[in-house]
């Protein structure tokens, strides 16, 4: 029997082996946060934070639809570490993005109160949890945005 604190517990479709085959996970989040960080004050700033969001001016078909906001990381697994690296553009290869791809999209970056934040730490350092299942040690170069 498997035990229940595994990162890959937290998400009800998948695990390190469904990663690797798929090349994604789908799941509910709240199961990586606690229950009583889902309900405090750290869980409502961050909530908050999904109205700063900017308009996304690169929509291909003139869409005002799409908001974003979007920083990279160093992810340090084994020592649950994250690391801020400098801003730059998010960029998709037009093959896994047709109508958005092979342009440098210069997005506002997560602000440092969201960084901060311990349910955006619980977020990006459980998930990552994963990685380090599959490879044990290495330090990840991560790009996380938010949108609405």
């Amino acid at each position: 029997m498997r035990e229940s604190t595994r990162a890959s517990e937290y998400y009800s479709y998948g695990n390190a082996n469904a990663l690797l085959e798929r090349a994604y996970l789908a799941g509910n989040i709240a199961n990586q946060i606690n229950e009583s960080s889902a309900h405090s004050a750290a869980w409502e700033q961050f909530r908050a934070r999904w109205h700063e969001v900017e308009t996304d001016p690169y929509m291909a078909d003139g869409g005002r639809y799409r908001r974003r906001r979007y920083s990279e990381f160093l992810v340090d697994v084994k020592m649950q570490v994250l690391e801020l690296l400098p801003h730059v553009p998010y960029r998709q290869p037009r093959s896994v993005n047709y109508l958005n791809g092979d342009i440098d999209r210069h997005y506002t970056p997560i602000t440092e109160a969201t960084i901060g934040n311990v349910v955006f730490q619980r977020i990006v350092l459980g998930g990552s949890k994963l990685t380090g299942e599959i490879h044990p040690g290495t330090t990840w170069r991560q790009g996380k945005y938010y949108r609405r």
